[in-house]
């Protein structure tokens, strides 16, 4: 068998296997300088000393001599730090939190245990190219991962886990616009009858999406104090693009509110003060918000003769809706909260029922 190798050498640094643990070793201006590296792995030790070969070459060498044997701060470990952080300090709703768990589960499988400092743009660039083409990973999802990536990677910088960001070059992809799909109205009531008609939570949440437009994470966290039953508003205070939000609540949603309010008060299970209790909790457990509603809008979906019913179609179906009822889109965006206006007049430009109005003018100008 060959012999194990004892020493490499990595632009500026030579690397030498020193008491089983690799030394990096310089000279600046004739002076030189060695540092433990802390790993006996030689393929770690070569991507830490190439991360001190950079300041060297670029003539950082009061960093490069700060240069220690730190305690190795794996993928995994910083992970859920920044995913702790991140819930902590209000940055992320927890829709946001549950939307990347796949990712980063899929992202620990693959480096959980390496150095996060060890990490490379080759590494990343190399493992989202082999999901896409060997797993048939979407162009949108492999753009999520690297969001998070992205995301993990500035904040490990800032305190200190990791050199540079090795995402800092990787771009995401252009990706092919989908046709946002949304209900009719008639595929709307008969959805809204159905799920009325089984009764419980879906048709409580539902009839909150369907009348305000609001996202399921914003629902999922309503609490009975942001709900003003004089002013008929919902007050939203931070958005999913961090705005606060003021919501018209319509007929319909306001007595079924006013409804469950009261039930809740005859059951003693909200104080007349009305506190910060949960308008949605969980059927386990009172004290929580609910989860989610997804199996029984695809059960109502089918049974309505629809299909499957996803949460999100509710926003598009009142955007669209709003579309069609030729409301400026100014106020479309205020009513349901987008950040960007163009967000906004994307739904305009992509209203069929808007295009269908236009050709019927067509027509009848060319029949006059």
């Amino acid at each position: 068998m060959p012999s194990e190798r004892k020493t490499a050498t990595v632009g500026a640094v030579n690397l030498r296997k020193n008491g089983g643990r690799w030394q990096a070793r310089w000279q600046v201006n004739g002076k030189r300088y060695s540092r433990s590296l802390g790993v006996t792995n030689l393929r770690i030790a070569e991507k830490k000393a190439r991360l001190l070969s950079d300041l060297l070459e670029a003539g950082d060498f009061e960093a490069a001599k700060q240069f220690r044997d730190r305690p190795e701060h794996t993928f995994a470990t910083v992970c859920d730090e920044f995913v702790q952080y991140m819930m902590d300090g209000g940055q992320w709703e927890p829709s946001t939190e549950q939307g990347y768990r796949t990712a980063r589960r899929r992202l620990e499988h693959q480096f959980g245990g390496w150095p996060i400092a060890s990490i490379t743009p080759k590494d990343l660039e190399g493992f989202l190219a082999r999901l896409m083409e060997r797993d048939g990973l979407s162009k949108a999802t492999r753009n999520r991962y690297l969001a998070f990536l992205k995301s993990l990677f500035k904040v490990a910088v800032r305190w200190g886990y990791a050199v540079g960001n090795p995402t800092a070059d990787i771009k995401q992809i252009k990706e092919t616009p989908k046709r946002t799909r949304h209900l009719t109205v008639e595929q709307l009531d008969r959805l809204m009858q159905v799920l009325k008609a089984r009764g419980g939570l879906a048709y409580d949440v539902a009839l909150m999406m369907a009348d305000t437009g609001l996202r399921l994470g914003t629902v999922r966290q309503l609490r009975w104090t942001q709900v003003d039953f004089e002013q008929r508003v919902l007050f939203i205070p931070k958005t999913k693009n961090h705005d606060s939000l003021e919501v018209p609540i319509g007929d319909t949603l306001y007595g079924h509110l006013q409804r469950q309010y009261g039930q809740r008060q005859a059951t003693n299970l909200i104080p007349l003060s009305r506190g910060r209790d949960w308008v949605f909790p969980s059927p386990a457990d009172p004290t929580k918000p609910f989860h989610n509603i997804r199996k029984s809008l695809i059960a109502a979906g089918q049974e309505a003769g629809i299909g499957p019913v996803h949460h999100h179609m509710f926003r598009t179906s009142l955007i669209t809706d709003m579309v069609n009822a030729n409301i400026n889109p100014f106020v479309t965006q205020q009513v349901v909260g987008h950040k960007n206006i163009a967000t906004t007049q994307g739904y305009y430009r992509r209203s069929l029922g808007e295009a269908r109005k236009a050709m019927e003018q067509v027509q009848a100008h060319r029949a006059s």
